[in-house]
């Protein structure tokens, strides 16, 4: 025994043996009776239960049922000390409550008569199997959270011990010390480190992505300057040697490695700032086919070169609620690379279709496609893209990352299908919009 509390009954000595994982004002004992010569008699302290709330240390030996000592009232008033300032429950072996008492009760709301005969299960939370424990105590420990009248949640740290009474008949004295203060604080502080967890490793892996992605930029800023570099060096040294003819092709070179940098350098630009946050959004009603409209003015002398078919399968009333710059950028870009990689004499199809809450704008081309190894990174920061045209124009590798992150600002969603050698279908999910609510300036483009 870890520790011992020695109370004389009338020539008996009561041995309380305590637990030193336990708290004695508890009360989870084991009682026996010895004579002061040494010898063992085992006696029944009285189960705590409505018919045995008196608590008597009852001796097999008759010497005990001798009028009541000082020393047994005092006994008698410890065990009553403890029913009445400690949640106590006792259970059979089978988990079924005998008894609770009034405290306990207090503690849940709920009325005596309505617990006792129930599983102690039953007034437990979530999947745990108490019946078990109950039945495999032996002397345990467990923080258990139990079910009020109102469904709230109280947590108990729960101490189970054996107790034998005289007629052999074995229960389980359940001693409850309410914890739901401190479960509560505990959760509040793994949900702040649950929460700061996340934010480090988000910080993290953003900052690893970005380092790749101005890793990748400084090289692909750096080549069309060097490109630069080199023909204004050669212009510089060798323009008397130079002929008309030479001189302008090496123009068109250069225009064509100019207009890509300033291509790139507007795409970080545009995708900094969103970054930043210094990209003010302003959502409205917009009809789709106006946003079309003006895209497809943009870049009609594109499609006019390559003699690109493009058709329209969009109703004049379908609307969107959206940022319209952000959104004319994401329909720039995705039309743009849509002729940019269809063949001469090719054909592009744009569709918008109505849901329930959303608009599925798709962007189908004949052109190239890309391989499933190519879809799964064209929107990754991390991982640079670029190839040329079915004309050889110039990438930045930049275009569908920015598409991306502008569609999510809008609340919506962006994803590609393609088959390399087939073409591609980009397809934006975006917030429906109400016709009626579109303004008059923004619907006459």
């Amino acid at each position: 025994m870890d520790n011992e509390m020695w109370t004389f009954v009338d020539g008996y000595e009561v041995i309380m043996s305590i637990s030193s994982s336990m708290i004695l004002a508890a009360g989870v004992y084991k009682n026996f009776l010895r004579r002061k010569n040494s010898t063992n008699v085992s006696t029944e302290i009285k189960s705590i239960t409505a018919s045995h709330q008196k608590a008597n240390a009852v001796a097999n030996d008759q010497k005990l049922t001798k009028q009541p000592s000082k020393n047994s009232d005092t006994l008698n008033a410890y065990v009553k000390t403890i029913d009445a300032t400690t949640n106590i429950i006792v259970l059979n072996k089978e988990g079924e409550i005998l008894y609770a008492n009034k405290l306990f009760c207090q503690w849940l709301g709920i009325a005596q008569t309505k617990i006792t005969g129930k599983k102690l299960s039953a007034i437990v939370q979530f999947d745990i199997k108490v019946d078990l424990i109950a039945k495999n105590s032996g002397s345990s420990k467990i923080e258990l959270p139990f079910t009020t009248m109102h469904n709230a949640v109280k947590w108990g740290d729960v101490t189970f011990s054996d107790v034998t009474l005289e007629s052999g008949e074995e229960e389980v004295l359940c001693i409850v010390h309410d914890i739901t203060e401190r479960k509560v604080k505990e959760e509040q502080l793994n949900l702040k480190f649950e929460e700061l967890r996340k934010q480090k490793e988000y910080l993290s892996s953003s900052n690893s992505t970005k380092d790749k992605f101005f890793s990748i930029m400084a090289h692909d800023v750096k080549g069309p300057l060097n490109s630069l570099l080199s023909f204004t060096d050669l212009i510089a040294m060798h323009v008397d040697k130079l002929s008309r003819n030479e001189i302008q092709e090496m123009a068109g070179q250069l225009k064509m490695s100019v207009d890509g940098l300033y291509k790139l350098l507007e795409n970080l630009l545009e995708w900094s700032r969103s970054q930043t946050g210094d990209i003010p959004l302003f959502f409205e009603h917009l009809p789709v086919s106006s946003l079309l409209t003006k895209t497809l003015n943009l870049v009609e002398s594109i499609r006019e070169n390559k003699q690109i078919e493009i058709e329209l399968k969009v109703s004049g009333n379908v609307t969107i609620f959206a940022d319209e710059n952000s959104i004319y950028s994401v329909l720039r870009n995705l039309i743009g690379n849509a002729l940019k990689f269809t063949y001469k004499k090719g054909k592009i199809v744009i569709e918008a279709i109505e849901l329930d809450n959303v608009v599925h704008l798709a962007i189908h081309d004949n052109g190239v496609g890309m391989s499933k190894e190519v879809m799964d990174w064209v929107f990754r920061l991390d991982k640079k893209y670029t190839t040329p045209g079915t004309a050889k124009e110039a990438g930045t590798g930049m275009g569908l990352v920015l598409c991306k992150e502008f569609v999510e600002k809008n609340n919506g969603k962006i994803w590609v299908k393609s088959k390399q050698g087939k073409g591609s279908t980009f397809w934006v999910e975006l917030p429906k919009g109400d016709f009626n609510l579109v303004k008059k300036s923004v619907a006459t483009y």
